[in-house]
């Protein structure tokens, strides 16, 4: 995985551990992003966004895309 802000590990965001976190370490702002390629295709079944305790690191809107048929598709927000 990677982001455009991040403290660190951001593995932490999809290894399906509910007491691990990935967090920015930031504010959250326009034009940040998170990314994930999981080198084959795989089939996506929910994205859970939980901001835990943190007061200003959690996104206020977002928007789920994924590559198909060489461009991006928005799939949900």
């Amino acid at each position: 995985p990677h982001a455009s802000a991040s403290s660190g590990g951001a593995a932490a965001a999809i290894d399906g551990n509910p007491a691990t976190r990935w967090t920015s370490n930031a504010a959250q702002a326009n034009g940040q992003w998170f990314q994930v390629d999981f080198g084959a295709t795989k089939t996506v079944e929910r994205v859970t966004i939980d901001a835990g305790s943190s007061a200003g690191d959690y996104p206020r809107q977002y928007q789920v895309q994924l590559w198909l048929n060489n461009a991006w598709s928005t799939v949900a927000t």
